[in-house]
């Protein structure tokens, strides 16, 4: 069993950055550089979590990212295949 998760949204600094997110793969190690924003959007806005233990509406990490590396691959999951 899982005790944590996370929901993150990935905002791409630049094109290639958003190249290599698009990428990812299931089962993919990478590390991801960047920084927790605020996007504001108008009239309405989206901030992102500062807590790992907050849940439900809001408990998201929102990173724009300047830097993607794909690190070696490993199985983290048990049922992974």
């Amino acid at each position: 069993m899982y005790l944590n998760a996370s929901n993150v949204h990935l905002i791409p600094a630049i094109k290639k950055i958003a190249t290599q997110i698009s990428g990812i793969k299931v089962g993919n190690n990478i590390r991801v550089d960047g920084w927790l924003v605020r996007v504001d959007m108008g009239n309405r806005y989206v901030v992102s979590s500062l807590s790992c233990t907050d849940r439900g509406a809001g408990a998201c990490e929102v990173i724009l990212v300047c830097n993607v590396t794909r690190l070696a691959s490993e199985k983290v999951w048990p049922d992974y295949k």
